[in-house]
């Protein structure tokens, strides 16, 4: 759309998301049209649990405890350390 946009003679100096899934789409189009904007790796950190997760570890960043679980055996494994009640997430965007 914003390649659309710009070939058809619309200037535009800004690119934002309305819905809070796009972190990834923003920095694309704004690293496209070098414009101001997060790094595609800093949006895909915040969009990708995991990678966001261990960021925040390292850098000291108090944050809830998690554990990427691959089988069911990995939610079995889990129950002691974290108990009950817990929440079970997609690891990718929402």
């Amino acid at each position: 759309a914003a390649n659309l946009l710009c070939d058809n003679g619309v200037l535009f100096d800004g690119v934002i998301s309305l819905c809070w899934d796009c972190a990834t789409s923003v920095a694309l189009i704004a690293n496209r049209y070098d414009l101001f904007s997060v790094s595609l790796e800093t949006a895909e950190m915040a969009s990708i649990k995991d990678v966001r997760s261990k960021a925040f570890e390292g850098a000291g960043v108090p944050s809830p405890k998690f554990r990427v679980i691959k089988t069911y055996d990995d939610l079995l494994c889990s129950f002691p350390e974290f108990g009950f009640p817990f929440i079970l997430k997609p690891i990718d965007q929402s």
